[in-house]
């Protein structure tokens, strides 16, 4: 007689699959004359507190941030602008990014059929032994 034996075993994991995400962030010029750059402030919140991202001022119109975890990115942005003597503007109306880390729903029961004659519904680690 020939054994055959079926192992089932279902494994209920979270997989995080790390791939870079970029966030460009564009903006309109200011038109003063003596204008140094921009700073751009990321918080976890639309009031803040903010945390400076440039170290130097931004000397174009947009800016990029590369994050390797996707988290990272559900944040509050906002910008000031400063000129040549270090007066710095007020900050613009923030925005946010985010990101959706709800899962979908479990699958429902998964079926097994054998040959046609045998039906297992899974809920959970099973093992079938059939002669």
């Amino acid at each position: 007689m020939k054994k055959l034996i079926i192992a089932i075993i279902l494994l209920m994991a979270s997989v995080a699959f790390a791939a870079d995400q970029t966030v460009t962030f564009e903006w309109d010029a200011n038109s003063e004359t003596d204008l140094a750059g921009y700073t751009l402030y990321e918080g976890d919140s639309a009031g803040g507190p903010w945390v400076k991202i440039n170290e130097t001022y931004i000397t174009e119109t947009t800016y990029a941030i590369t994050y390797s975890d996707p988290l990272e990115i559900d944040k509050w942005w906002t910008l000031t602008a400063s000129d040549t003597r270090g007066n710095e503007s007020d900050k613009c109306a923030a925005v946010t990014t985010s990101i959706d880390t709800i899962s979908p729903a479990v699958p429902g029961s998964l079926h097994i059929i054998i040959g046609g004659s045998v039906q297992l519904t899974v809920n959970g680690p099973v093992t079938v032994v059939s002669q």
